[in-house]
């Protein structure tokens, strides 16, 4: 367990010791590690006081999120959430602007509140562990690591406290992250533990050979969001150790199931790459042949996705096309409205998030160590930990709320810029 502020003086930890801090606590695994690392090791004689602005330390100490508790349930996060993500520290002075005086602690100032009823939508990785090593992401590629996945306790209290605060028939939970859910052994269980009146959504793979998951699944009148980048063997170049016969055979047989049940939602999410998007019609005709409701185009999301300009026309007409085909078919068809900075008016484009974002104030996505992160579209940003501070003091705290305040101004995180949630 991290050092409290009382037994520390925070803003004299050299960033090096605070990044040995985070690495044995396990608990701050964000996308950007690798990132992180690096900034570290070019700076990591330095102290948090030598890297901020002079002005930022002693505003934060005076408004009334700091305490003794402030380092390791706030503070950890909201320093390296400033170092990496530097646009924050021109907003943190104006944020910690004060309101009001406040009554319980005279000698401390309220903040600017940006603050939200509790989410409807909680997005929750029950596992890190993949059994697939797909080209367009590195989950798969390392080994199984049982550390990775949440405990079935744990997420029976995560879900206990939820329900204590919230109508579990307003609620929807998707319950997957980085890693494909499926594979754990008892997975029915902590679906049986999500509340029957609740809404359940799962990203899949649809590689496991199990009838009772799947069946399951559409008798909970789930939304399945099915992974499916091309079809026979670039299928299966794509996405490493899956078998296209398999994965046709499971459609299949949740074709049947919706069927006898008239229960449950099918979309194939399609991963558009400069590998596959001649693919895409191809993939809209196995939806077709499958019965299922539509496909969303996601566009991969790469450090470098200039590909994506210089196949612009080629990519629109391919668009154009693939719009007249689930036209044909009666199929929902969800495709981006920009190509980076490039503006797409077609008639199955949808809103993106990229200029106007509600997800920070309506759902929130939890990691299997309890990180706290912004939405399913994986954002590195971190408000907190579940393991440390309580879920509702998180979502509405410092952190989450200096987010908010950012998302729909041009100082939104980095990661937010030209976003392909489609809405």
């Amino acid at each position: 367990m991290l050092e409290t502020a009382s037994q520390i003086t925070w803003r004299n930890l050299p960033l090096c010791e605070l990044w040995r801090k985070l690495y044995r606590s396990k608990r701050f695994e964000r996308f950007n590690l690798q990132d992180l690392s690096e900034y570290v090791d070019s700076h990591k004689n330095q102290t948090i006081q030598d890297l901020l602005p002079e002005r930022i330390i002693p505003e934060i100490e005076s408004t009334d999120i700091y305490g003794d508790e402030w380092f390791e349930t706030q503070g950890l996060y909201l320093i390296v959430n400033l170092l990496t993500y530097p646009e924050l520290l021109d907003i943190l002075p104006n944020f910690l602007v004060p309101e009001k005086k406040n009554d319980h602690l005279p000698n401390k100032i309220s903040l600017q509140r940006l603050t939200a009823p509790l989410p409807s939508k909680y997005l929750i990785e029950l596992t890190n562990n993949c059994n697939l090593k797909c080209i367009m992401c590195g989950v798969g590629e390392l080994p199984y690591d049982h550390s990775k996945t949440i405990s079935l306790d744990a997420f029976e209290s995560l879900m206990r406290n939820i329900q204590t605060n919230s109508d579990p028939s307003k609620l929807t939970f998707r319950l997957n992250g980085l890693g494909e859910s499926t594979i754990l052994p008892n997975f029915l269980k902590y679906l049986a533990i999500v509340p029957q009146k609740s809404h359940v959504e799962l990203v899949t793979n649809l590689t496991i050979v199990d009838a009772e998951i799947w069946e399951t699944l559409i008798r909970r009148d789930a939304l399945l969001l099915v992974s499916c980048d091309a079809v026979g063997e670039k299928f299966e170049f794509i996405r490493k150790g899956a078998s296209f016969p398999i994965f046709t055979n499971n459609l299949k047989l949740l074709q049947t199931l919706r069927k006898k049940y008239r229960k449950g939602t099918v979309y194939v999410i399609f991963t558009c790459q400069k590998e596959n998007y001649e693919d895409l019609l191809d993939v809209i005709n196995l939806v077709a042949e499958h019965d299922l409701d539509g496909l969303i185009v996601n566009m991969v999301k790469l450090p470098d996705n200039s590909w994506m300009l210089f196949r612009s026309n080629e990519l629109i007409g391919i668009f154009k096309k693939a719009s007249t085909l689930a036209s044909r078919y009666n199929l929902d068809l969800k495709l981006p409205d920009h190509l980076e900075t490039i503006q797409l008016e077609l008639t199955y484009t949808r809103p993106s998030s990229a200029k106007m974002c509600p997800n920070p104030w309506s759902e929130i996505y939890i990691r299997y160590n309890g990180d706290v992160t912004v939405c399913n579209m994986l954002n590195p940003y971190i408000y907190g930990n579940i393991n440390y501070q309580a879920f509702e003091q998180i979502w509405n705290g410092i952190n989450a709320q200096l987010f908010r305040k950012t998302i729909n101004t041009d100082a939104r995180h980095p990661y937010c810029k030209n976003c392909y949630y489609l809405r």
